[in-house]
């Protein structure tokens, strides 16, 4: 199924709009993450909180990480797709799948071996070196299911029909 619309037609703002609208929603989402997560790590206290803070900064890497793979592989399926290479849709979006489960082990074992000398240089009281230890593993360990969702989300983005929503990447690669 081909796009029915097509975005170098019409009203530059609206297309903007109408594209930019999942990642506004998906910017504000991670935003209210961080707040919500904020609220909850209060109750635990102020080393607690001072953890999440300092580990912030290394954790909005993994978030640029993700945002740039996420911004390449839609950016490409739409070249693709605005190209009327449909064929290369699903190969893309399987690279960018394969490519995101290869960073998120690479940002593991790069965290697993970094963390501590990271700890060490920020000069953090033990307990909340100890607490950004055990927080900044957990979110190394989930790190993949982040990055898969974020690639998952940029193939649906870069398949994005202003006017009838989401194609199906497979259906795509098959109806040229």
């Amino acid at each position: 199924m081909k796009p029915k619309k097509d975005l170098t037609e019409g009203s530059i703002t609206k297309n903007m709009l109408l594209l930019s609208f999942p990642l506004v929603t998906a910017m504000f989402m991670q935003s209210m993450f961080t707040i919500v997560d904020t609220f909850f790590v209060a109750k635990l206290g102020t080393d607690a909180v001072a953890a999440l803070s300092a580990v912030f900064p290394i954790f909005f890497i993994i978030i640029a990480i993700t945002t740039g793979l996420s911004v390449g592989v839609s950016s490409y399926i739409s070249r693709a797709i605005g190209a009327k290479k449909f064929e290369k849709v699903s190969e893309i979006a399987e690279n960018g799948l394969l490519l995101s489960i290869l960073i998120s082990v690479a940002v593991l074992i790069a965290g697993a071996i970094t963390l501590k000398p990271i700890i060490s240089f920020l000069g953090v009281a033990d307990a909340v070196g100890m607490l950004m230890d055990e927080y900044m593993m957990i979110i190394y360990i989930g790190s993949s299911a982040f990055f898969l969702g974020q690639a998952a989300n940029a193939i649906l983005m870069g398949d994005k029909d202003a006017d009838k929503g989401l194609h199906n990447c497979h259906n795509t690669q098959h109806n040229t």
